[in-house]
């Protein structure tokens, strides 16, 4: 699946696994949403975030530009949680680049630390997760390159404790179930901030 102009779009076929849990649905999405990076990834050579979202309507996919900047950030994490809340989803994915830096045995990075500024940084797919019910999962890729700098796949999965994230692209799931007005004070958000949002029939 890969996103295009529209920034959301309802997905037409309705994959069986929207009738699923939300811990069979989290699955799903992250197999889903890693197929779709690797995707990217080839055809590409870059991976925009891109969020995966199930609902009983079906499977959303948002798409985003290139958020280098907090701002970014933060309005593309408020349009993600927005169609969240109008759909009412039960799990959601988003998929981006990132550099990853692992502790080793023993070790406690420190806090400051970026890890794009250190030499033992991995370019990875950062798949993160969550479904209602207060489920959590992260998935790694790194990134393998050839000898002139071309995607040339995926590494093994890295798969760190199923621990709340944190940051401004965290927490995208409303923290309760939303009544059908606040969904359509959502969608109302939604069309206000150009985001085109279609309800598709389950």
């Amino acid at each position: 699946m890969k996103s295009d102009s529209t920034p959301f779009q309802p997905d037409p076929n309705l994959p069986s696994f929207v009738q699923g849990s939300p811990q069979a649905q989290l699955d799903a999405l992250l197999d889903l949403a890693q197929e779709h990076a690797e995707d990217a990834m080839r055809e590409d050579g870059a991976l925009l975030p891109s969020v995966f979202a199930a609902s009983p309507n079906g499977l959303f996919l948002l798409g985003s530009k290139p958020v280098n900047e907090e701002l970014e950030k933060k309005e593309f994490a408020t349009d993600a949680r927005l169609v969240c809340t109008a759909q009412a989803a039960t799990a959601v994915v988003l998929a981006l680049e990132a550099w990853v830096l692992e502790a080793r045995p023993g070790e406690c990075l420190f806090p400051g630390l970026r890890p794009s500024e250190s030499p033992r940084r991995k370019e990875c797919i950062v798949l993160s997760g969550e479904a209602v019910g207060g489920f959590h999962k992260q998935r790694l890729r790194p990134i393998l390159r050839d000898g002139r700098g071309r995607f040339s796949g995926l590494g093994p999965a890295i798969v760190p404790p199923p621990e709340p994230p944190e940051g401004p692209l965290a927490r995208l799931l409303p923290e309760a179930p939303p009544t059908p007005e606040v969904r359509a004070f959502a969608a109302a958000l939604l069309k206000a901030r150009g985001v085109n949002l279609v309800e598709a029939s389950p």
